[in-house]
Formats: structure tokens, sequence, C-alpha cells
């Protein structure tokens, strides 16, 4: 090997011993004496359980907010003459199925 590569050659070595050397110090420093506790985890924390059951179906309730509007109007025509004695329920209010209107 020519002098020239040798003159490069040991700095380079000795500065990657020195790297390996210091790295190496590092880590036992870093490392915990015998003297000092096991560090341990922390506890397991208590769940609650519950037993599964396969089922066919469910229900679900729904509320939606809204307005019926009849599709279609027709005119009626009464065969015998009489007057609308009183309207039970204002334009506009909630009505339930069969309740009386007029």
């Amino acid at each position: 090997m020519p002098k020239n590569k040798r003159r490069l050659l040991v700095p380079a070595i000795v500065t990657l011993a020195g790297m390996v050397g210091a790295a190496t110090a590092g880590l036992l420093l870093a490392r915990p004496d015998s003297s000092d506790s096991v560090a341990r985890p922390p506890a397991a924390l208590p769940v609650e359980t519950r037993a599964v059951e396969l089922q066919d179906s469910f229900t679900m309730q729904r509320a939606f907010s809204g307005r019926v509007q009849a599709r279609r109007e027709s005119v009626l025509g009464f065969e015998s003459a009489g007057r609308l004695a009183r309207v039970l329920v204002d334009e506009g209010a909630s009505v339930a199925a069969g309740e009386l209107l007029a």
C-alpha cells in the first residue's frame, strides 16, 4: 500500500475507534445500575364484560318533522243540503289518525 494512502487510513481508523468508544461509554452510562429498582408495567385496569346474543331483527324508533299535503284535491257535492255546524281543528294543526275534524 502506498504511503499516501496509509497516512489517510490511520487518522480514519483512529477517528472510527474514538466514535465506537464514545458510543459504548454512552450505552454503559445509560444502563441502569443493579441498585436501581426494576421498572414494572402499570397494573391492568378492570374491564366490564357483557355476553352478546345473536338476534334476528331489532326495532328502531325514528322521528321526522314535516308537513302532510294532499297530492290532489276534489270538489265535493252532496245530495241533500246542510250546514257545517263546527270545524274542530284549525288549518295546519296536528291531528291523529281517526280524529274527528268537523
